[in-house]
């Protein structure tokens, strides 16, 4: 009896040290818990509380180190909804305010969905002597309104819209093309576009990165029927939480004018080019029978019928030819990042009709017209 006395004492008393290592292991770990989070803190500086489905928007986290002893400060970002994270590393700027270093880390997003909360941040602390300690700040659920149908809406929704540039051109003979160049501040513009039916084509020329997320740019051209004068369409402000509507005048400009399908027709530019030939010879022979019977008169006439005969002879002579290589590229504008509606599929020679910025502008065989890189030409 007394044996059995001793086991069930010594069971005990094994049992009571393990409970109590293990006390003292979580009390350990607890400590060590608190230790970091005394060494560092984080919270919200800036998080919006109002937001639109489609607008990009900016979360500033501030943390404050309060021991200098680390290697690296950075994030980990998990359950988020609704969201599209934009930035590839946050944008940081580091202060000191009291003594301790606070770095303000800003993280831009987009919101894709009607329902949105923001992630769950866990703030990592590495140093050389701990593989890491983290510490985490919950997400927030915000506001989200869906913007209502309305005509002309661009699908821009930004805190604020530049037109910086607008370019009208010929683009055949029943349309004008409209090259609109545009910055937009915290913005996604490459979600531009218009659901109008009268709008026969449109697109990018070029398009944002999404890189400079404060700002943005794009060139985007709109091809219009030519009894438009101006052309009208809304963004959203969201500083000012309404549509705003920008009005865009047409004017063309003759030598910028770029066509798909020229107003005259090769028969009609020959047609055309002898009528000059009959109306200069015309011109010819009246101003050889005034030198004929005023010749007496005064030199001065005569220096007036050389100058009309020239520029008669002038008007006669067909614009210059170029020769362009094969595989070269027609643009519809002279920017290298024009959309493309045309590739040579031989060397030929082409009427040239301007020139502009390291571009031509030529006349194809069909009687469009378009711009050429100045190397397209024939080296030889």
């Amino acid at each position: 009896m007394w044996r059995v006395l001793v086991v069930l004492t010594l069971l005990l008393s094994s049992l009571f040290s393990e409970t109590n290592s293990t006390t003292e292991s979580s009390s350990v770990a607890v400590e060590e818990e608190k230790s970091v989070e005394k060494n560092v803190y984080i919270e919200y500086s800036h998080i919006p509380h109002r937001i639109y489905t489609g607008q990009v928007f900016k979360i500033t986290l501030k943390t404050t180190v309060v021991s200098g002893n680390y290697d690296e400060l950075y994030y980990k970002f998990y359950h988020s909804r609704g969201l599209k994270m934009l930035s590839k590393a946050p944008e940081r700027q580091i202060v000191e305010e009291d003594g301790l270093y606070v770095a303000y880390d800003t993280i831009y997003y987009k919101a894709t969905g009607g329902s949105v909360v923001t992630p769950k941040v866990y703030v990592y602390l590495k140093s050389t002597a701990k593989k890491g300690a983290e510490l985490s700040i919950h997400g927030e659920k915000l506001d989200v309104t869906e913007l209502p149908q309305t005509k002309g809406f661009s699908h821009i929704i930004a805190s604020h819209l530049d037109i910086l540039k607008v370019k009208s051109d010929q683009y055949d003979q029943e349309n004008n093309i409209v090259t609109l160049f545009i910055d937009g501040e915290y913005s996604d513009l490459n979600e531009c576009h218009f659901q109008e039916s009268f709008i026969k084509r449109q697109g990018f020329e070029s398009r944002g990165k999404i890189e400079n997320f404060a700002k943005d740019s794009i060139v985007y051209y709109l091809v219009l029927p030519k009894y438009f004068n101006s052309f009208k369409f809304k963004y959203f402000d969201t500083m000012e939480n309404k549509f705003i509507t920008k009005n865009i005048p047409i004017q063309i400009s003759d030598d910028m004018v770029t066509t798909t399908k020229t107003d005259l027709s090769p028969k009609d530019i020959d047609t055309n080019r002898k009528i000059k030939i009959i109306s200069v010879a015309v011109l010819i022979v009246t101003l050889l029978i005034i030198f004929f019977f005023y010749s007496n008169r005064s030199i001065w006439i005569l220096i007036l019928t050389s100058g009309l005969f020239t520029y008669g002879v002038v008007l006669t002579f067909p614009k210059p030819n170029v020769c362009v290589q094969e595989g070269s590229v027609v643009r519809i504008l002279p920017i290298l990042s024009s959309t493309h509606f045309n590739i040579l599929s031989k060397e030929e020679s082409f009427e040239k009709l301007n020139e502009k910025d390291g571009f031509i502008k030529i006349r194809l065989k069909n009687s469009s017209e378009g711009w050429i890189q100045v190397e397209d030409i024939c080296k030889n």
